[in-house]
């Protein structure tokens, strides 16, 4: 049986809710001795394959494993959150003192001593909010806030796009600048080394010119 309980310990309070498991884990049956047969004999069976696998369950859990196999049978599936989750769990075991049940009380001392070693720590209170809407409006200003947030950062990644994109102009016109000065130093060397020439042999004709002018004076005195 299973009893779900919701509490509230007044108007606007936070909301606790348990959920609470009865279980009748039977015990362990010799079939040998109890010689059923038919659907009692099934039902022996299927007790025994989960009082088995609850023992492999305990076993794990006893262990700190990483994993525990609650998935073995129906009834470790249904005790999972009892047992590994957020919870408390108690166990009682009842024994009969009469000689023909000795093994089985014995199994079954055995198996409550080992159960009882096994530490599932500490439950917390499961807490609810305290208004499905309050949390709907709370999560839609969150992402009013991250959408705004968002509209910033692409408006800024816009910006810094921009800029980076003016200054690459600006180095793409400094750097033609550069080589276009670097042609007009070389044109004008090319210009100086032919006015260079050009005077040199200018003065050299002149050189010839007054030579030519003085062998002239001579003959003609």
């Amino acid at each position: 049986m299973i009893l779900h309980v919701d509490i509230t310990s007044g108007v606007g309070e936070t909301k606790c809710r348990g959920s609470l498991y009865l279980i009748d884990l039977a015990g362990s049956e010799r079939v040998r001795k109890s010689e059923v047969e038919g659907q009692a004999l099934k039902e022996a069976q299927h007790i025994n394959k989960s009082l088995s696998a609850l023992g492999n369950v305990m076993e794990a859990l006893d262990r700190k494993a990483s994993h525990v196999p609650y998935r073995d049978s129906k009834l470790t599936h249904l005790l999972t959150n009892s047992l590994g989750g957020n919870s408390r769990t108690m166990m009682i075991m009842t024994a009969c003192p009469h000689n023909e049940s000795y093994d089985e009380t014995t199994f079954a001392l055995k198996f409550a001593t080992r159960v009882r070693r096994i530490n599932l720590g500490s439950a917390q209170r499961n807490i609810l909010s305290k208004n499905l809407e309050e949390t709907v409006k709370q999560l839609n200003q969150e992402k009013s806030q991250l959408s705004k947030a968002k509209e910033r950062s692409d408006a800024q990644l816009f910006s810094l796009k921009k800029e980076k994109e003016r200054i690459e102009d600006k180095l793409s016109r400094a750097s033609l600048a550069r080589a276009n000065s670097k042609d007009e130093m070389r044109t004008l060397g090319v210009l100086r080394q032919a006015n260079t020439d050009a005077t040199a042999r200018w003065q050299k004709e002149k050189n010839a010119r007054e030579e030519k002018s003085a062998e002239l004076g001579k003959l003609q005195e």
